[in-house]
């Protein structure tokens, strides 16, 4: 009766563990790298401490706190940057079937520096007010409630409005976007407002 009953315990915390992790079989979709101060991921209705090392998986929410910071090596070798009171999902990154890397990211609020080191990669990164597309390329985005700001340090990147028309922002060149508007016209960023960026991300 106690080897059965010792049975079935095991066989629960197995089964909560599966229920509280991804999905069954599901492949990391990269690793935190690095961290600073207070960092969560949210998974399946669970909030769980982010260090160094732990794999992060598709549908994960990031969430970094005051003061914190994180960087995440993603499975390409393409790595996110987060600065504090950040907030992301990972909604997608995943292999077509010709061999395409294609993501999904949801920019929820806070400051986000992303590189993109896949030759032809289609990544997308949607805020409240404003939708950015990329390919292989290197930029940052901070996302207020009512307006996206988005400069570019290296390649090409697509930028809209919720309505309106898209711009492409080259290297230097950055935009505004606020809520229910269009993207504003590329500006060549002055060296006041990236360094205050960069400053928010680099640790």
């Amino acid at each position: 009766m106690t080897t059965v009953r010792g049975l079935t315990i095991a066989l629960c915390c197995v089964l909560l563990t599966v229920a509280n992790g991804p999905a069954m079989g599901a492949a990391p979709i990269g690793r935190i790298v690095a961290t600073l101060g207070e960092v969560h991921v949210l998974r399946q209705g669970e909030e769980l401490s982010a260090t160094a090392g732990a794999a992060v998986f598709a549908a994960d929410r990031l969430v970094t706190q005051a003061r914190a910071r994180a960087r995440i090596a993603l499975s390409d070798g393409s790595t996110l940057a987060m600065g504090a009171d950040t907030a992301l999902d990972l909604a997608r990154y995943e292999r077509t079937e010709a061999g395409v890397l294609s993501g999904l990211i949801r920019l929820l609020n806070g400051i986000l520096r992303t590189r993109i080191d896949s030759p032809g990669a289609q990544i997308r990164i949607e805020t409240r007010t404003a939708v950015a597309s990329v390919r292989s390329t290197q930029w940052m985005m901070d996302a207020e409630p009512d307006n996206t700001a988005v400069f570019v340090s290296d390649g090409v990147v697509t930028v809209s409005g919720r309505t309106g028309a898209q711009v492409n922002l080259g290297p230097g060149e950055g935009t505004d976007v606020a809520f229910n508007s269009a993207a504003s016209p590329p500006r060549t960023w002055g060296a006041t407002r990236v360094d205050a960026f960069r400053e928010r991300i680099d640790f």
